[in-house]
């Protein structure tokens, strides 16, 4: 019975991930290019999202592998830092807070040539669409990665405002609710976030590719068990010192 439950979720989600990289690839491309043009310009990339959709963040920023130029921004430093108290923070409603999102802009030191990408899977909270506001206003690039059909069937008004500050819009193409495996017909194992970090090390791989072909030495980080990752990682990651991870 085991066997056959795995077998058929690979095969199932093989048929998932095919299909939504074969609607996307080209979206797909054009961001690696997009992002390798900030990166190349010295640029950092800030990576956002929330609750569940904090995962891209982490499948693309400090991870063994990945491109230095990542960091990730958290809506949970702001009570770590003691901007806002941890009680407010479990209040039902925080992310929907007009003022987070100048908050969080405020909190780490953007500048003037880094660009967003912001993961938004099911719903566009008010301190989502805020900071990309924010962003737009003062003149960075945003981009986004969604899942377009949850977006528009959580609150679609908030999805097309958001659209209007996108760049780039690169969709999973995936369904919604994205609940797609039954066992004794109860719908379990959720596929965005599946879908969203294969793009995301499919981006992290055309990014070095392009960049490499244009003459540039992308900054890669070491996993810690390689001999010398320590110095190797120190050495790129303090070129971004008070920016990067700041």
């Amino acid at each position: 019975m085991k066997d056959t439950l795995i077998t058929d979720y690979f095969v199932n989600t093989n048929a998932i991930v095919k299909k939504a990289v074969e609607a996307s690839q080209a979206d797909i491309m054009q961001l690696a290019h997009a992002i390798s043009e900030v990166m190349i310009d010295e640029g950092v990339i800030q990576l956002y999202g929330v609750n569940h959709d904090i995962a891209l963040s982490m499948e693309l920023g400090f991870r063994a592998g990945g491109l230095v130029q990542y960091h990730i921004i958290d809506n949970r430093h702001l009570s770590l830092r003691e901007i806002v108290s941890l009680e407010e923070t479990l209040a039902p409603d925080y992310l929907q807070r007009e003022d987070i999102a100048q908050m969080m802009f405020d909190m780490y030191n953007i500048e003037a040539n880094d660009a967003f990408l912001i993961y938004v899977s099911t719903e566009v909270v008010t301190s989502t669409l805020k900071l990309a506001q924010i962003a737009k206003e003062k003149g960075h690039k945003v981009f986004i990665i969604t899942n377009k059909h949850a977006i528009e069937a959580t609150d679609l008004e908030n999805a097309q405002s958001l659209y209007e500050l996108a760049d780039l819009i690169v969709d999973l193409n995936i369904g919604y609710p994205d609940l797609f495996f039954k066992v004794n017909d109860v719908a379990v194992s959720q596929v965005s976030n599946l879908v969203a970090n294969m793009f995301a090390q499919a981006l992290t791989m055309e990014i070095y590719t392009i960049m490499k072909d244009q003459g540039h030495e992308p900054a890669v980080l070491w996993s810690m068990n390689v001999p010398g990752a320590d110095s190797h990682n120190r050495e790129l990651t303090s070129k971004y010192d008070g920016r990067w991870n700041s």
